[in-house]
């Protein structure tokens, strides 16, 4: 894709609906993604990317309109990443600069 595209969604609005899924559709396709992507795997893909970028868990699952945390762990797709598990990231703190 030669051409950087911004979408705003200026309020909240629900994951899933006709419009949703027609963008989602869109975007895969200019992304050049073949497959179908749907809602899910955006919202599967905006959880885990959020949590990547060490935005809390609660204003994660606040975004993402869960009522329990677990269930917004439950979406995260590097869950099994070591790098960001609490053991690691106090070793590194402890460890101090390299």
């Amino acid at each position: 894709m030669s051409e950087s595209a911004t979408v705003v969604i200026p309020e909240p609005m629900p994951l899933f609906g006709p419009v949703q899924l027609a963008a989602a559709g869109f975007l895969a396709r200019r992304a050049g993604i073949e497959h179908h992507v749907g809602c899910h795997a955006l919202r599967h893909a905006f959880i885990t990317a959020a949590l990547d970028a060490r935005v809390p868990l609660r204003d994660v699952q606040i975004a993402a309109r869960h009522a329990d945390p677990r269930t917004t762990t439950r979406y995260d797709r590097a869950r099994g990443n070591l790098d960001r598990h609490a053991n690691y990231v106090v070793a590194t703190f402890i460890a101090g600069p390299a």
